[in-house]
């Protein structure tokens, strides 16, 4: 039995001494072959800088005479390190070499792997290289079972930007990933204008879930030749998508947008009212000011608020808009008149004329402080009073409150 033990430990001895060993060889040898390494890229640094900023397109002699498989891999990770130069010309004489020595046709091959580490860093690379022989394989990535795969190859074909990559991106865009749709439409968005013509043609096959995204890229990019399209997408069962449309026909800030967006104001949802509205104020027309009015008295808030924000944009006509709503009988319409024109100082600007010269203005500034000692609440006049800087205005206005005994206790 003490034998036993005794050769137990000794066994167990030589094992933990094995073990240590082996790491230490292990180590000594990736330190050894890390050496090597720095040692031929050092070596290999001022021919490839040479031949990339000559005039020669064929490689120096020390780069065409190596040829052991690991000598061609560390030239590679290389020529992949020098990839991202904003050069082409050097890009391109990188790829040719990544090219001759199969490294391309490697990684398109790799991209059917087993592995998904694999797979994933094939897709990358050939993203990086641009390599348009890549195309075909990576738009068949993007049905890849692994979403790292699937969004590495949307990347790829992006930094690609060929037709048959954008097409095969917009028809991502029904991937069953919320992530995924939203990477990939960022993406999209960042392949330029051009990419809304590509959108506006598949729009009406792609999934309903992805026709926001595309909407999204279409509104960021779109120009006024797509006025057709948006104008077609007020006429939508969604309502997500009529309240995108017009947005984007804003955004654009054509004239004849203007009759869509105000049939939009009149619109069953009330994100498409609000959105509408929003729209009017941007388009900048007077002609909008009536129907902007009407939309103060709108049941929904954000309606209220965006027709009166609009007013305000509208200069003049707007404004004057929304002072006389103050006197409005509709008391939705008159809070939100109110509360735009004391945050932009308009209401400020408008009593400023109970001191003035002019008789007219005077009656002007005296219709308007009227209509607030008549409609507004006690705190509210209190709180127009003691903002008032000039006290000329605060003490006309209080002559005028004292005839109200509700409205009492202003500091002048």
């Amino acid at each position: 039995m003490t034998q036993l033990y005794t050769i137990g430990l000794l066994a167990l001895v030589l094992s933990v001494f094995g073990l240590i060993a082996y790491m230490l060889v292990r180590r000594i040898v990736l330190e050894l072959l890390e050496w090597d390494r720095q040692r031929r890229l050092a070596q290999w640094s001022i021919p490839l800088t040479r031949w990339l900023e000559g005039e020669s397109e064929i490689p120096p002699e020390e780069i065409q005479l190596l040829s052991s498989r690991r000598d061609l891999k560390i030239m590679a990770a290389i020529c992949m390190g020098q990839l991202r130069t904003g050069d082409e010309r050097i890009r391109a004489r990188l790829v040719q070499w990544l090219q001759d020595h199969g490294f391309v046709t490697h990684w398109i091959e790799q991209v059917g792997g087993r592995s998904r580490w694999e797979r994933a860093r094939a897709v990358e690379t050939l993203g990086v290289l641009r390599a348009l022989e890549a195309e075909s394989t990576l738009v068949s990535a993007l049905q890849d079972p692994v979403f790292d795969v699937r969004i590495r190859a949307a990347k790829a074909l992006g930094s690609l930007g060929g037709q048959q990559a954008r097409r095969a991106l917009v028809m991502a865009l029904g991937d069953e990933s919320r992530w995924s749709v939203i990477r990939i439409a960022d993406i999209l968005a960042q392949m330029g204008p051009h990419i809304v013509t590509d959108l506006v043609e598949a729009f009406p096959v792609i999934g309903s879930g992805s026709r926001i995204a595309a909407l999204d890229i279409i509104i960021r990019l779109a120009d006024n030749s797509h006025l057709p399209f948006l104008r077609s997408c007020l006429a939508a069962p969604d309502s997500e998508i009529r309240a995108r449309a017009v947005a984007g026909l804003g955004r654009l800030g054509d004239a004849s947008t203007l009759p869509g967006l105000l049939d939009a104001l009149q619109d069953l949802a009330w994100p498409v009212r609000a959105k509408a509205a929003k729209a009017l104020g941007e388009l900048g027309l007077a002609d909008a000011v009536p129907a902007l009015t009407a939309s103060l008295a709108d049941k929904e808030w954000w309606v209220r608020s965006n027709a009166a924000e609009a007013l305000r944009k509208l200069g003049r006509p707007g404004i004057d808009a929304l002072v006389n709503s103050l006197s409005s009988s509709d008391l939705f319409c008159r809070d939100q008149a109110f509360a735009v024109l004391q945050s932009s100082g308009d209401l400020h600007t408008r009593l400023m004329g109970l001191v003035a010269k002019n008789a007219q203005e005077r009656a002007r500034a005296q219709a308007v402080a009227q209509a607030l000692i008549r409609y507004q609440s006690r705190h509210c006049m209190l709180d127009v009073c003691n903002s008032l800087a000039d006290q000329d205005v605060r003490s006309v206005l209080y002559v005028m409150l004292q005839q109200h005994p509700e409205v009492t206790e202003v500091a002048v």
